[in-house]
């Protein structure tokens, strides 16, 4: 049985718990034994304390710091789904690692998720999600995302090397794949989303019924950026035609935050129709048969997020469902979607023979 390292960003994201459910998951199905090393917070011990307090000041009654409370009630109830549903998970320190201490993995993969990112800003940060730890024969990347057209001149040398460096490398988006041959000559392949290998009946068998729901029918809203004005009233519009609550789980709210990667896909199952930003809660209306409308991230420096979503409504023939400002009545018709079965198909094959299967 081969042993894979499994790299990618741990955290209190719906679509990042989500994808790397689904990674596990297709490669335990291929006879595979998962390890998921999971980062500790690089914070510095007095920005801890720091929170901690902030924290304990809010239990007495300081309501300026609430947020930092839900944040950290947040990253429990997270914490407690990996742990659940994520196996071999290890704690590791980027700055602090020995490749003699990863030897017995046959193979490293990195992704999905926007793993090239640098969300931190560090140069080890990268180097760790690049496999620089690994010997280059067993460097795999699948489905990352770089979140940007260009490659930043920050750190571009290790961006290159890192590119250059691995044994077999895919792309979830077509602009990451032209960004990698633009700027070093290889071919990445295009492959799908890792939530996309699992079929809906295996999605289902995840889903946790959420708190949020009271019973009357409702329009999912999950929007990481901005609601702004034109948002607002697209969402109000479908709210007040259709008779419909409205369930926003993204609204900086105790409850909305604490919404778990298994009541989301309830969540989204179970709507009337759903509005987003969200690369994965679209990939789970596709999934599901749902009535959307995918909207561009509104959020500075976020601008480029979107490219993911046009990609995978490309895919399915669902441009049409993109937001425009004054189609928000398209949400209202039936779909079709195009099959997706060969770039799925070759996105397995891409994997298996990537670990040598």
């Amino acid at each position: 049985m081969k042993k894979i390292l499994l790299v990618t960003i741990q955290g209190d994201n719906v679509g990042n718990r989500l994808q790397n459910y689904a990674l596990l998951e297709t490669l335990k199905a291929e006879g595979c034994e998962v390890y998921s090393p999971c980062l500790v917070n690089n914070s510095s011990f007095t920005k801890n304390i720091k929170n901690d307090v902030k924290i304990f000041l809010y239990r007495l009654g300081v309501k300026k710091f609430e947020d930092k409370y839900i944040w950290k009630a947040r990253a429990k109830k997270f914490a407690k789904f990996s742990r659940d549903h994520i196996d071999n998970l290890f704690r590791v320190k980027y700055k602090r690692i020995n490749p003699k201490d990863f030897d017995k993995y046959d193979y490293a993969i990195t992704g999905s998720d926007q793993v090239w990112h640098n969300w931190s800003g560090e140069a080890d940060e990268l180097r760790y999600y690049y496999l620089d730890f690994m010997p280059e024969e067993k460097r795999i990347a699948y489905a990352p995302s770089f979140g940007f057209d260009e490659i930043p001149d920050q750190y571009r040398d290790i961006h290159l090397a890192g590119i250059k460096g691995m044994n077999r490398i895919s792309c979830r988006e077509q602009s990451g794949v032209e960004l990698i041959e633009r700027e070093t000559g290889r071919k990445a392949e295009l492959v799908v989303d890792p939530t996309l290998l699992l079929d809906k009946d295996k999605w289902l068998k995840l889903k946790k019924q959420s708190p949020l729901y009271n019973g009357r029918p409702f329009v999912l809203i999950y929007f990481l950026g901005n609601k702004v004005e034109s948002y607002r009233k697209a969402v109000s519009e479908i709210s007040v035609k259709e008779n419909l609550d409205v369930i926003d789980i993204y609204n900086m709210s105790y409850d909305s935050l604490l919404t778990t990667p298994d009541e989301f896909i309830w969540l989204i199952e179970n709507a009337s129709y759903v509005c987003t930003d969200s690369f994965h809660a679209t990939v789970f209306s596709i999934l599901f048969g749902k009535k959307f409308m995918s909207f561009r991230r509104s959020q500075k420096g976020n601008e480029n997020m979107f490219n993911r979503i046009e990609t995978l409504l490309n895919m399915y023939g669902l441009t049409d469902r993109i937001f425009e400002g004054d189609n928000i009545s398209k949400i209202y018709e039936n779909y079709s979607p195009a099959s997706i079965d060969d770039i799925r198909e070759a996105s397995f094959k891409y994997l298996r023979e990537a670990i040598g299967k």
